[in-house]
């Protein structure tokens, strides 16, 4: 082919995203902007007579910016999974839940007698965070080509191997203790063997977490190992034998009957970005979608499995946004607003405690406890199970001040992220596993509450330290990704 061939060529297929990227995002703007508002607006199972028009108003425009940002983001089917994450998680469990209960002036029962006159401020504080992390992300420059530099640390296969041991002994124990059956019962039913086998909240979720996360980044590392292997022309592969034991043993510990589904969620989505389901464009917008919908459209669904028997009928549709505690961010943001009112700015007390998790309470009587807790207790709630938005958390620890500086700052962090592997997500070794699993547990640490999620977060981090070593200086091994 000739150089003027392949550059029309080139200019051909650039012409042919732009024309994929304007018209994707164009309908799913629509969608998310215009035809998903209607929907709950005509299918909210309560009166809206109530509703506050400069309130509606500006729940509408948290939608408009929202949606319009997710709608871009699927469209232009980059591998920008964590900014994906952010406004997926932005969207679907703020934005339009907000429009839902804004309209009804009802919240779900897990948040009840939620003060109505702080939802104003509330919808403030959800604005100027998604502003801020936009302007965040203003601050990167020059990070397009972040996938094409040498990596700073590469996959060891003694350290996978190492790793991969201890893992399967962990998980050997933690099943032994809890009891093979109870893996196929329900949430209710293992989080009350759980709370009797390890008393202490935290010693558990780490527990869990270490039975099950190390191997799962195990799989990530033998995948990943095993293709650069192909890459440099080897016959006989690693891991032959223990890698499909590790995936046997991942889906036993995280499955859909007794694991949450935020971390069921993260390993399978997880597995979707190692098998290829973001290696193109075209795969990057349908994965993308699909995910989209099914939290959109069926995520209250999947708490069938949280009690031996469940009622769903009140959990389907629009009315799912105001009925079930699935959406309860907002109101916890209203929460966090009503408590600064009432009792003042924390100024980061709340904060420490992610970073001091591992400090357990005997040493530290007044380490903070789960925001979610807190603002329960303040609210005199009985159930304390509750989310706590990064919102919520940056406006207790540092009021308008908090929610800006601190969204600016994820902002910032989210965009380099997603410059780690931007060359090729499939084949990237370090970053790409870093990025196939926390880019999904990003919405977790959003839902918060971090203290509760930094511990879980914590042994996902090490074990990636774990199973790496710092490069040498030469080039990566680059492999093809599926077409």
């Amino acid at each position: 082919m000739t150089a003027t061939a392949r550059t029309g060529a080139q200019i051909g297929n650039q012409t042919q995203q732009s024309l994929t990227y304007g018209l994707t995002s164009s309908v799913l703007t629509i969608v998310f902007v215009a035809l998903v508002p209607l929907f709950v607006y005509a299918t909210v199972p309560f009166p809206t007579s109530n509703a506050v028009p400069g309130e509606v108003v500006l729940s509408l425009l948290i939608v408009l910016l929202c949606g319009t940002r997710l709608a871009f983001v699927i469209g232009a089917g980059r591998q920008n999974l964590f900014t994906f994450s952010f406004w997926l998680f932005a969207y679907v469990f703020i934005a339009v839940p907000a429009f839902a209960q804004i309209l009804t002036q009802k919240f779900p029962g897990t948040t009840p007698n939620v003060a109505l006159e702080y939802n104003m401020e509330a919808l403030v504080v959800v604005l100027v965070g998604i502003v801020a992390v936009m302007v965040g992300g203003l601050f990167v420059r020059g990070n397009a080509g972040a996938g094409l530099r040498p990596p700073t640390r590469v996959l060891s296969k003694t350290k996978i191997t190492l790793l991969a041991v201890a893992g399967f002994v962990a998980w050997a124990l933690y099943v032994a203790r809890i009891g093979p059956g109870t893996f196929f019962t329900s949430r209710e039913t293992m989080a009350a063997v759980r709370s009797t086998v390890f008393a202490d909240p935290t010693t558990s979720t780490i527990v869990t977490a270490t039975a099950a996360l190390p191997l799962l980044v195990c799989i990530h590392a033998m995948t990943r190992y095993r293709r650069t292997e192909k890459a440099e022309g080897k016959h006989k592969r690693s891991f032959t034998l223990m890698l499909p034991a590790a995936v046997i043993a991942v889906l036993f510990a995280i499955n859909i009957f007794t694991s949450s589904r935020y971390l069921f969620g993260t390993m399978a989505f997880s597995l979707l970005v190692l098998v290829g389901g973001f290696a193109t464009r075209s795969r990057a917008r349908w994965s993308m979608g699909a995910l989209v919908f099914v939290l959109l459209a069926a995520f209250p669904l999947f708490s069938i499995f949280r009690r031996d028997a469940t009622q769903t009928n009140s959990q389907l549709g629009a009315g799912a946004f105001i009925n079930s505690g699935d959406y309860d961010s907002f109101a916890q943001i209203n929460n966090a607003v009503n408590y600064v009112a009432t009792d003042g700015i924390i100024w980061g007390k709340q904060l420490l405690g992610p970073l001091v998790f591992w400090v357990p309470r005997s040493v530290w009587a007044d380490k903070p406890i789960d925001t979610g807790v807190l603002i329960a207790q303040f609210r005199g709630y009985r159930f304390d199970n509750l989310s706590s938005p990064f919102w919520a958390e940056a406006f207790l620890s540092g009021g308008w001040v908090g929610v800006v500086v601190l969204f600016v700052a994820l902002g910032y962090v989210l965009k380099r992220a997603d410059g780690a592997a931007r060359g090729n997500l499939y084949t990237a070794g370090v970053a790409g596993i870093t990025i196939a699993i926390l880019s999904f547990y990003l919405l977790i640490l959003l839902r918060g509450s971090l203290l509760q999620a930094t511990s879980t977060l914590a042994v996902i981090v090490v074990s990636i330290w774990i199973v790496s070593s710092p490069a040498r200086r030469s080039l990566p091994v680059r492999t093809r990704a599926p077409s």
